[in-house]
């Protein structure tokens, strides 16, 4: 009979009380973030108390903060008592005429002030605004000059002339480098019928909103009529010409009235990288010699805009390097005193205007030193034991004995190459120390028809082109040569059990060259805190002043050149700013740039206000675990990052990247080699075989079609191919290259495998016997035995093998950008290398030794 058990139902059950014991984190969680009604915290009260009037009040009071700041904002720039407003002139068309625009805006504000030729400083007394006019060169380099140093855009087109391909590729690099405001202008309108001069104005306004995601401002100015006043020269020409009427012209129907309106109410978008440091437009530029008449002072002048300049920094002028202060010097504003006194100033400040001068102190100045000095002592040092000095002090034994003469003779019998005389004098004599009858015997034991099939590669050298396809199709993918032995080609590869998951040591192996870097512990606080700490210098010179600047130990021959540049724009650096580190761009392939590009490819980085060429690596942008695959190419659509020994650069500021482009006579020469190569192949039936092809200095052969050389190439920056980010400054971001070693199957057994053509010889196959094995279908494996001496081997796998399967094996190692930094390509005026060191010279002379 079953026990039947019966619940109390009258047993008493005490409450659970335990909010005597729980702490507040568990409070918390528990209530997550919910109150009680009956708890009402202080100034929960008083916000209750408040009355209509006073909850009204407050809203008009936020609402008054808001539009004070905002008129703040308005009045940094183009007021009186502020650095004027910079309008950069870009033309989009052949027929687009910037230089007549400027001259009608001189024009209309009656007077000009300016100490260059350009730009031009002119005040608009009906607005009470100043604006410094910069005209573009229909040159890339020039348009993205004046877009990086201008405060509004002007984009200039004309009514009957289409937005060309330059001007549509430039939008586009403009677009990559960062758009500040912007207006466009419309001229010459009026030449039309019209009936016709509404219809060609919207689709001028259509097409040039085709190229920007928010509405565009557009201008019409008319000059038509006026181009028999205005010529290319200067106004004192056309004195035969009534003035007065000359202004009353372009006053009431030019359009001017309503442009100048409109730029001086618009909001000015201001970019982050440019505005969180300090920098200035040089208006007027000087140089005193030393006594060496080889170094001098460099002296620039203009309006401090950004972040206040601190002179006990550094100085870096584009393309020329970073320099040391010698003083900074605070004058009265000369726009505003020449509106107060209302009189011609002279174009060089008196020593009378000079407000303040500041000297750096010279044990807080920042050091030029970009690297470190490399000591060779520093290095792993151990005492050799008796062992190892005794075979020190035996005979050296060549070691390519070991690989075996026999296996020298093979290749001299089924390879063939198009070597030249004295390397097969070579071989032959080699192939002569064997004796007949071993060279039979090996004959005999080589069973080319049943295990190889050597194939005479009659192909020409693969191109850039159809390496980067295969790339893509067969990513990592090698051969393993047949002319040496596998475990000698990568011995500085390893196998990895995972590439996620296992570990990797990024101390180890490294290479010298990082014995001359410095690193960060924590990039993105380290300049979060110097950003923050710069304002809080006491020997700073505030944004807004204006300012001449004593640049020491400038080169003389630089300043030749530096004169000639317009717009100049020189910015300061922060702290560490100037160290070399390794670096890291977050890059993609522009769009309409379909060439490959190979990793280790020298290009120009313009990277905010700074210019070096340097040899990127590029890697995969996602990351897996701790390490980062290598790519051997730039591909299309693809996120890359780009590694570089360089300078850092605070506040993520974009990056263009551009290819250099051949001249006529290097065109000439590689057609001739075409031409060579070709008259060689006729003649010979044998071409070299090419089975590993590694990331060595190879000059890209760049066909530059005439569309890409009409819209990408220019004089100075060359073939604008990608664009970015500055991403990281790491110098232990693991970036490993693979290699991937496939095989076939011959033989199947159920989950036992005979595999060829991976290796060639029964020591190659013991030396990674370790290493994992993988298939393409899924299988994992590892190898068992080696059968005979022509590279069979036994495997086995987790699963059954088809005849389709590859089987393959990982294998991989780090690499490490390529030393070397130029601040311009070999094709401009000068060249510069910044790692010229004592320290250098000093081991050169040592090695010579």
């Amino acid at each position: 009979m079953s026990k039947v058990i019966h619940k109390n139902k009258l047993k008493q059950v005490n409450k659970k009380n335990k909010a005597r014991f729980r702490t507040k984190g568990e409070i918390k969680k528990k209530n997550k973030g919910r109150k009680n009604k009956d708890i009402i915290t202080q100034s929960n009260q008083t916000r209750i108390k408040e009355t209509k009037e006073s909850r009204k009040n407050a809203r008009h009071q936020i609402r008054k903060n808001q539009r004070e700041k905002t008129i703040q904002e308005k009045r940094k720039l183009g007021v009186l008592g502020s650095p004027p407003k910079i309008l950069g002139l870009i033309p989009l068309d052949n027929m687009a005429n910037t230089k007549i625009l400027s001259e009608l805006i001189q024009i209309y504000c009656n007077e000009t002030t300016n100490t260059l030729e350009s730009p031009v400083t002119v005040y608009s007394g009906k607005y009470k605004q100043n604006f410094t006019i910069i005209e573009a060169k229909r040159t890339l380099s020039s348009i993205l000059e004046v877009g990086k140093t201008s405060d509004i855009i002007v984009f200039v087109c004309d009514g009957g002339e289409a937005i060309d391909n330059f001007g549509n590729h430039s939008i586009s690099a403009l677009h990559a480098q960062g758009l500040p405001s912007f207006v466009s202008v419309v001229q010459n309108i009026s030449k039309f019928p019209s009936k016709d001069q509404q219809t060609t104005k919207n689709f001028q306004i259509k097409h040039i909103q085709s190229h920007f995601a928010q509405e565009v401002k557009v201008s019409n100015i008319e000059h038509f009529e006026l181009e028999q006043f205005i010529a290319n020269s200067s106004l004192d020409e056309h004195q035969k010409y009534n003035p007065k009427d000359l202004i009353d012209w372009i006053q009431n129907k030019s359009g001017i009235d309503a442009f100048l309106r409109r730029i001086s109410s618009m909001k000015i978008k201001s970019l982050n990288w440019k505005e969180i440091r300090p920098y200035l437009l040089v208006d007027n530029i000087d140089f005193q010699n030393y006594s060496s008449n080889e170094f001098g002072t460099l002296l620039v002048s203009g309006y401090l805009r950004g972040k206040s300049l601190d002179v006990n920094g550094l100085i870096h002028v584009p393309d020329f390097g970073d320099y040391q202060m010698e003083k900074i010097e605070i004058f009265n504003d000369p726009l505003l005193s020449k509106q107060k006194n209302h009189e011609k100033q002279q174009e060089k400040q008196n020593q009378e205007d000079i407000q303040s001068t500041l000297f750096p102190d010279p044990s807080l100045q920042e050091s030029l030193e970009s690297e470190k000095e490399q000591d060779f002592m520093m290095n792993e040092q151990t005492w050799p034991t008796e062992e190892e000095i005794k075979s020190a002090e035996a005979p050296i034994v060549d070691l390519t004995d070991n690989i075996s003469n026999q296996f020298k003779q093979l290749s001299v019998q089924f390879v063939p190459s198009s070597v030249d005389k004295e390397n097969q004098d070579f071989l032959d004599s080699q192939s002569n120390d064997i004796k007949d009858e071993e060279f039979e015997s090996l004959l005999e034991s080589f069973d080319i028809n049943e295990n190889f099939e050597f194939e005479q590669n009659t192909k020409k050298p693969v191109l850039l082109e159809e390496r980067a396809k295969e790339d893509m199709e067969f990513p990592d993918e090698i051969d393993t040569p047949l002319t040496q032995p596998a475990r000698i080609r990568f011995q500085k590869f390893r196998g990895l059990k995972s590439f996620t998951n296992s570990p990797w040591n990024p101390k180890e192996n490294l290479p010298t060259d990082y014995s001359r870097i410095f690193s960060f512990e924590n990039f993105s606080k380290t300049q979060k805190l110097i950003i923050e700490q710069h304002n809080s210098e006491s020997q700073t010179v505030s944004s807004g002043n204006y300012i001449r600047i004593h640049i020491k130990n400038f080169g003389s021959n630089s300043y030749k050149s530096l004169s000639k540049i317009s717009p100049l724009i020189i910015c300061g650096l922060f702290k560490y700013e100037n160290k070399i580190s390794v670096i890291h761009f977050s890059i993609q392939k522009h769009q309409a740039y379909s060439k490959p590009i190979e990793s280790k490819t020298e290009l120009l980085f313009r990277c905010g206000f700074r210019n070096f060429v340097a040899k990127p690596i590029f890697s995969q942008d996602s990351k897996i675990g701790d390490k980062y695959k290598y790519e051997r190419f730039l591909q299309s659509e693809r996120a890359i990052i780009a590694s570089v020994y360089a300078q850092p650069t605070y506040g993520s500021p974009p990056v263009l990247l551009f290819l250099k482009s051949k001249n006529d006579d290097e065109k000439e020469d590689d057609e001739k080699m075409k031409e060579e190569n070709q008259n060689e192949n006729q003649n010979e039936n044998q071409n070299e075989n090419q089975n590993d092809i590694d990331n060595n200095d190879i000059d890209n052969d760049i066909d530059n079609d005439d569309d890409q050389k009409l819209f990408f190439s220019d004089e100075n920056f060359g073939i604008f191919v990608a664009n970015g980010i500055f991403f990281d400054s790491d110098p232990d971001r693991l970036i490993i290259k693979r290699y991937i070693l496939t095989g076939n199957p011959f033989k199947i057994h159920k989950k036992s495998v005979v595999v060829r053509y991976m290796f060639f010889n029964p020591e190659d196959i013991l030396y990674f016997k370790p290493v994992e094995l993988w298939t393409k279908y899924g299988r994992s494996g590892h190898i068992r035995e080696s059968l005979g001496t022509h590279g069979l081997m036994k495997c086995l796998f987790s699963d059954v093998l088809s005849n389709q399967d590859t089987v393959c094996m990982s294998l991989y190692k780090r690499v490490f950008p390529k030393w070397g930094l130029k601040l311009k390509f070999k094709f401009s005026i000068f060249n510069f290398s910044i790692f010229k060191t004592k320290t250098k010279q000093k081991i050169e002379s040592k090695q010579e030794k």
